[in-house]
């Protein structure tokens, strides 16, 4: 998974499993572990790296690119000040949420968004869309939903959070300003199942971008189905389909969607190769792409031309 903080300072990714750092490592141990490297794009170095994560689905960047999220069916606050590599758990997270019990444990990893302010965090996780304070922790409310694991954003001035339900809330009083009926596609799924869904805005607001994703088999690969909708009325402007790269992104302009190595025109739908080989990409603020391939390493791409 690749993130990037809204300042346009950091870049953060969840690797593929390893096999955790030798120091804590037991010699017998099968368990394979992740890491989260973060890239100060100024200067295009990996600034730090958290080691020794498990079972990492989600991860957010806040605005400023202080906090970073970590979460599968848990939810994991740690600061990322500091440079070198550390383990997670050596005392750096400031605050955490274990995994609740339910009875299915498929289909409720953790989704998450921080407020454009930083004060506040979004996540979802079993049919709730959760609220928490950035800084503590505490809850500030609990939403419900029609899907065990909704992708969750909050509008860029703050004012509205949308759900890959879909539905969209007020932020201030918690009330929905639309929302659309939908049945949850691991309803009737067993135990062991799992999705990674997502939501995001253009930069201007106007479009909300929503995907649900499932692994098919026990390789990489995923199965997509992505819609662009008008965020103030909820209505469909096209859908993308299936087959999409996770976590598809908005250029600046809102002219083109990125996902994985491929570019879409907002307008007409016409997709057009990235150029490079991409597992996973985003926009950056300043037009620029942040691209990972498929041996997680990292690169960035100049800001679109005219096409």
């Amino acid at each position: 998974m690749l993130v990037a903080s809204t300042d346009g300072r950091w870049v953060a990714m969840l690797d593929s499993p390893y096999h955790g750092d030798l120091a804590l490592e037991n010699p017998d141990a099968t368990f394979a572990y992740q890491s989260v490297a973060l890239w100060n794009l100024p200067s295009s170095t990996v600034a730090l790296r958290l080691t020794n994560i498990e079972y990492g689905v989600g991860l957010a960047l806040s605005p400023d690119g202080a906090l970073v999220v970590i979460g599968g069916d848990f939810l994991e606050v740690t600061r990322t000040q500091g440079s070198g590599a550390r383990s997670l758990y050596d005392g750096s997270i400031i605050w955490e949420k274990p995994a609740p019990f339910v009875p299915m444990s498929g289909g409720c990893m953790r989704t998450f968004a921080f407020s454009p302010d930083g004060t506040l965090l979004a996540s979802g996780r079993n049919y709730d869309l959760d609220l928490f304070r950035t800084d503590t922790g505490a809850s500030v409310d609990k939403l419900v939903t029609q899907l065990s694991s909704p992708g969750v954003a909050f509008s860029p001035d703050g004012l509205r959070l949308a759900s890959s339900a879909p539905v969209l809330w007020r932020v201030a009083e918690r009330t929905a300003v639309w929302a659309l009926p939908t049945a949850d596609p691991l309803a009737n799924y067993g135990r062991g199942c799992f999705s990674d869904n997502w939501a995001t805005f253009s930069a201007d607001g106007t479009l909300l971008l929503t995907q649900f994703a499932q692994p098919t088999g026990s390789g990489p690969s995923w199965e997509t189905t992505t819609t662009l909708f008008d965020s103030a009325s909820g209505a469909v402007l096209r859908s993308l389909g299936g087959g999409l790269s996770r976590h598809p992104t908005f250029s600046p302009d809102a002219r083109w969607i990125l996902a994985g190595d491929r570019l879409f025109d907002v307008k007409s739908g016409q997709e057009s190769p990235l150029g490079v080989a991409a597992a996973l990409s985003v926009f950056l603020p300043d037009g620029r792409i942040a691209v990972a391939d498929a041996d997680g390493n990292v690169s960035l791409l100049c800001p679109l031309i005219e096409r």
